[in-house]
């Protein structure tokens, strides 16, 4: 094994800053990542800092193989957080094993279903339910090269 091939990545944050409720629906929501070098995703981890009075807060990250083409989700189970979590509530999700490294009450964590990508792909944060009152959420995929 090679420790530093192995635990050498690089990551992108997605971040939804303030009460992010009028949003819900809306696609590209913190813009688009575009992949420069073939990668593989070998973890995501999330938060959300100020938990909501009702609902739940589902995010998605959607894989575009060229401009304008949506080839879907990389989750077959999505990010949430509901009402029960606590406020700075986070999750660590280990995606090399599929296995938690973190979470808690109230926290969905992410299965992912698609995990690399191709230099000019790009991948786009969807929020897809937000909780009534909640704010300042946050995806991030770490993620290395890959030949």
């Amino acid at each position: 094994n090679n420790f530093i091939n192995e635990r050498q990545y690089d990551t992108h944050a997605f971040k939804l800053n303030g009460i992010y409720s009028a949003g819900q629906g809306s696609t590209g929501t913190d813009g688009i990542y575009i992949v420069r070098y073939k990668m593989e995703i070998i973890a995501v981890s999330g938060y959300n800092i100020t938990t909501g009075a009702s609902g739940i807060s589902e995010i998605d990250i959607h894989y575009l193989t060229s401009p304008g083409v949506d080839a879907g989700s990389i989750f077959s189970t999505k990010p949430s957080f509901d009402t029960t979590a606590s406020s700075n509530s986070y999750f660590l999700h280990d995606a090399t094993s599929d296995s938690d490294i973190i979470t808690g009450t109230g926290i969905t964590t992410p299965i992912l279903s698609q995990k690399t990508f191709e230099i000019g792909e790009a991948l786009r944060l969807d929020l897809d339910l937000a909780m009534i009152g909640a704010s300042d959420m946050g995806i991030n995929i770490h993620f290395r090269p890959i030949n």
